[in-house]
């Protein structure tokens, strides 16, 4: 699955609630940080899944990767990869996610992968040496900014969950202003509001 969307859309938001609502039997690792070569990528990987593989070749990550997969997938756990920032990635890591996506045991793939990035991720898997990445991609999101109602029901929400229930907090003439100085972005109408 991939989420694009600017900065300050609430990717990274949307993907935490996301998570915090999932079952017991999905195993989560959330990576970062991704300006990193393949190895530091594998890596990060293993230590978000619990393990400290520091002076591990290429071969035994990938080798502990598949043995935790496996174990994850006998046990009825699905294994979920979940990657911010993505757009950051070279396309070797982006390669070495793909080969990971493929692993399969019983014709169950043992690795979903949700890639969470600004848009220029989308000029990188639209490029055609990604073509067989892009293959295996089931759902593609973009997130675009608020409507000037979107922003009144966000602002609404968000003052809801903060305790205040009054609706005049902010004058039904002041959405409009805050919606263009904001462009519909959720974090800077937090800021402003």
């Amino acid at each position: 699955v991939i989420f694009t969307g600017e900065i300050g859309y609430g990717k990274t938001t949307l993907i935490q609630d996301a998570v915090s609502r999932m079952p017991d039997d999905i195993t989560v690792a959330k990576i970062h940080q991704t300006q990193l070569t393949e190895n530091e990528f594998l890596q990060a990987v293993l230590v978000e899944f619990g393990f400290q593989p520091y002076n591990a070749e290429k071969v035994e990550l990938l080798e502990q990767l598949c043995k935790f997969f496996i174990e994850e997938n006998n046990k009825g756990n699905k294994v979920l990869l979940i990657v911010d920032e993505a757009q950051n990635l070279t396309k070797r890591v982006l390669e070495e996610i793909r080969l990971l996506s493929d692993l399969e045991r019983d014709n169950k793939k043992l690795l979903n992968v949700i890639l969470l990035g600004q848009p220029e991720l989308n000029d990188v898997l639209d490029s055609p040496d990604m073509e067989n990445l892009m293959q295996r991609v089931r759902l593609r999101f973009h997130i675009g900014a608020l409507t000037v109602e979107d922003t009144q029901s966000y602002i609404q929400h968000r003052l809801s969950v903060a305790g205040i229930n009054d609706p005049d907090v902010f004058s039904a003439r002041s959405i409009p202003l805050i919606h263009e100085y904001t462009g519909g972005r959720p974090r800077l109408i937090n800021i402003l509001c």
